[in-house]
């Protein structure tokens, strides 16, 4: 049922389901119960919208069927691949506490709204601006058709969502991919998802299993960049090594072998939020075009989580430390970034002063690098 057109559509569907709920539960003429489950839509209204609704104890055995798709605006077009499976995994707590059996009846691992005739026949995209009304975000090659179109990168990006996506829906009871087989849209396809590698032949193996996208920046990240998998195994081998020499390090960079160079820097404790790597993110985009700034901060490439550990990926900027002498130098760059107005201020600063007195760099390095370690300094 359409309830996004209003009127009196979803009061009738709500008399609708209450006049069919003793039909089907009660279809004996008694107090004798079938075993015949009663399926409704959440008429496009989302799960919360039906809270309390043909709920236990008055009522059992009711099953929601909702539809997610992350397409069907331009927003959600505009959504980046980690914003698309941090939405996925942002749902799991209301199908779980929905108070009702829900079933994800309907939902995708393509993320754009790319495939031919999805908005109809004759009918563009909002992805690539050819749908009535909207601006082209991106173009719609590689996105869509035939999977011997797609790249390795955009495969992995489906496999991403996938996991994502039935990993959260299975903390209701359950998902319906739409659908097994699409005429030229193989994204959608469940059977070209088995045959090109992004849907597991076990629906329940994950390659996946603990990483929670925040970040990935397809703009500024190296091509060879690894993948986070790899990426968390190279930290591990990393803190075994430092573990047996009895040292401690806040991250590993990552080496361009064939220059013999770092071209990225991977922060990782157990400490590191991704509150942190957005605010970073934030602060790189803030003052990286401003041609005065007296500060360059390394653009985050990737920031997700796995296991317990934080991780960010970032821009490696080869420069000299500051020497303890430079406190007005630090003391500027300071001031540059707690001036950025947004998500930087801390109660570390009170009304732009330190609220500590620091007689030289390596004083303030030590005291914040210990915050880090142990928050509760």
């Amino acid at each position: 049922p359409a309830g996004f057109l209003g009127g009196n559509i979803l009061n009738v569907v709500r008399q609708y389901w209450l006049d069919s709920y003793g039909n089907i539960r009660f279809p004996y003429g008694s107090d004798r119960q079938s075993n015949t489950v009663v399926v409704i839509h959440d008429a496009f209204q989302g799960v919360n919208y039906w809270k309390g609704f043909l709920a236990p104890p008055q009522y059992d055995g009711v099953v929601l069927d909702t539809h997610i798709y992350q397409m069907f605006s331009p927003a959600e077009n505009a959504r980046t691949d980690a914003q698309h499976i941090q939405n996925a995994c942002s749902r799991g707590s209301e199908l779980a506490n929905s108070g009702l059996w829900v079933v994800v009846g309907e939902w995708t691992p393509g993320a754009t709204d790319c495939a031919k005739y999805l908005n109809g026949r004759g009918v563009g995209s909002r992805y690539d601006g050819t749908y009535p009304g909207t601006s082209r975000i991106g173009s719609c090659v590689g996105k869509t058709g035939k999977a011997s179109t797609f790249s390795q990168q955009y495969k992995d990006f489906l496999r991403q969502y996938w996991e994502a996506q039935t990993s959260t829906y299975e903390k209701g009871q359950g998902w319906i991919q739409w659908t097994w087989k699409a005429e030229i849209a193989d994204e959608w396809s469940y059977q070209a998802g088995l045959a090109n590698g992004w849907i597991p032949k076990n629906p329940t193996t994950r390659a996946y299993p603990n990483i929670k996208l925040a970040i990935d920046s397809p703009t500024n990240k190296p091509v060879n960049l690894p993948d986070p998998e790899a990426i968390v195994q190279q930290c591990r081998d990393a803190t075994l090594a430092a573990t047996a020499a009895y040292s401690i390090f806040p991250g590993i960079p990552l080496i361009d072998e064939s220059r013999g160079r770092a071209y990225a820097w991977v922060k990782y404790t157990a400490c590191t939020t991704m509150s942190e790597a957005l605010t970073q993110q934030f602060v790189a985009q803030s003052i990286n075009s401003d041609a005065d700034a007296t500060v360059r901060v390394p653009w985050v490439y990737l920031a997700f989580r796995s296991g317990s550990y934080g991780y960010i990926v970032m821009e490696y900027i080869d420069g000299p430390t500051c020497d303890d002498s430079d406190v007005k130098l630090v003391a500027a760059a300071v001031r540059t970034l707690i001036a950025i107005p947004g998500p930087i201020a801390h109660s570390f600063f009170v009304e732009g002063m330190s609220s500590v007195t620091y007689s030289s760099v390596r004083e303030l390095e030590n005291h914040v690098n210990g915050v880090s370690r142990d928050p509760s300094n």
